[in-house]
């Protein structure tokens, strides 16, 4: 039946899973870029904040001139597909993306990744993992790729 469900609405399956303390999302991932920061969450404060990954339900006209001001690192949203307005400004910026984060439970990325959560996000995969301070420091030391 789940299945039967995600081809009518035209999702494709995605999955979450915990993994120490802290989970990795699955969406549609956009370029090959990756990016690594704080999330700003802005279902929770709508002015969006510089050097952040911004998580948000959809791209609203409003929300995108704030974009276009300010210097993000990426996008996370709930909805959206390769063919949505968020993902054709995501490839003309070059922006690292992962769309469509809407899970089989009734859960979103707004719902689950908070303001200030650290995380890595894989736009090549569409994989969003959110890291500890002790995982990042290790990321960042070792130069290990993410």
């Amino acid at each position: 039946m789940n299945i039967i469900k995600s081809i009518v609405f035209g999702r494709i399956e995605r999955r979450w899973y915990l993994l120490k303390n802290n989970f990795i999302i699955k969406g549609i991932g956009l370029n090959t870029k990756n990016a690594i920061g704080k999330i700003h969450n802005i279902k929770h404060d709508p002015n969006p904040k510089e050097n952040t990954i911004i998580v948000t339900e959809r791209l609203t006209y409003n929300l995108y001139m704030d974009l276009k001001k300010i210097n993000i690192k990426g996008i996370i949203t709930d909805y959206g597909g390769l063919g949505s307005h968020i993902a054709i400004i995501a490839k003309q910026n070059k922006l690292p993306a992962v769309l469509g984060v809407y899970l089989q439970n009734n859960k979103k990325a707004t719902d689950i990744l908070n303001s200030n959560d650290l995380v890595i996000l894989n736009s090549k995969d569409g994989i969003i993992k959110k890291l500890n301070q002790e995982e990042l420091f290790k990321i960042l030391i070792n130069n290990e790729p993410f």
